[in-house]
């Protein structure tokens, strides 16, 4: 009740303040030409419109913020951090010269949902994972429904990488997942992990995980 107090006062305070300017416009419109029932109509019609917009202002601040407080999805938080983090890395990763390319065609399938690595790009600040994420069952993987995954890149020495949430693209739910930075010259395996898939049609299905695909280095990229 007492959140709620500020907004029952506002129009008492309005009309009070519609009051006292409705008194200062009729005093006001003395000298005018006006009859004088025509200066009472109009400070009779302030009075009320004060308290009016007041509470108009009042509401469209209220919903504005209501609106602000909504959470965004998942996703779309893990992006901005990633970028607000590693915003330049990712900038000079999609300059950077391609190194190698690792082919994979592997795929795993788990909770109904099948994910597909066929290449591994590796370039000179770090690599992307291409490959597909569908629905295992026919008719839904024929549909080909937009998603949103959650990829993250290990590797068997330890390295700390950044991938960037994705959403699927074109024909066959492609995925292209960047990663920072490249891999070490040391390591010699690469595992890609795929935590959680939200599908973005009608349903918003989300689908945890996890999905895993190891890929094996050489020191000779």
């Amino acid at each position: 009740m007492r959140g709620w107090l500020p907004l029952l006062m506002v129009p008492l305070l309005g009309l009070l303040v519609g009051t006292v300017i409705g008194v200062v416009v009729f005093i006001a419109l003395g000298a005018s030409d006006l009859p004088l029932w025509g200066r009472v109509l109009i400070a009779v019609l302030t009075a009320p419109a004060i308290p009016g917009l007041a509470m108009l202002l009042l509401w469209t601040l209220v919903a504005a913020g209501s609106v602000s407080r909504i959470d965004r999805p998942e996703w779309m938080s893990r992006e901005a951090e990633a970028w607000e983090q590693h915003g330049s890395e990712f900038r000079a990763l999609a300059a950077s010269r391609l190194v190698r390319v690792i082919v994979m065609a592997q795929s795993i399938d788990a909770a109904g949902v099948e994910l597909t690595v066929a290449t591994i790009e590796l370039r000179e600040t770090g690599g992307y994972v291409i490959g597909s994420i569908l629905h295992s069952d026919a008719a839904r993987k024929e549909f080909a429904e937009p998603a949103m995954l959650f990829a993250s890149v290990t590797d068997d020495v330890g390295t700390v990488y950044t991938a960037l949430p994705e959403p699927t693209s074109g024909t066959g739910n492609r995925i292209v997942v960047p990663f920072v930075p490249v891999p070490p010259p040391e390591a010699r395996a690469l595992s890609v992990r795929v935590d959680q898939v939200t599908f973005l049609g009608p349903d918003r299905d989300v689908v945890e995980g996890p999905w895993q695909i190891d890929a094996r280095l050489t020191s000779d990229r």
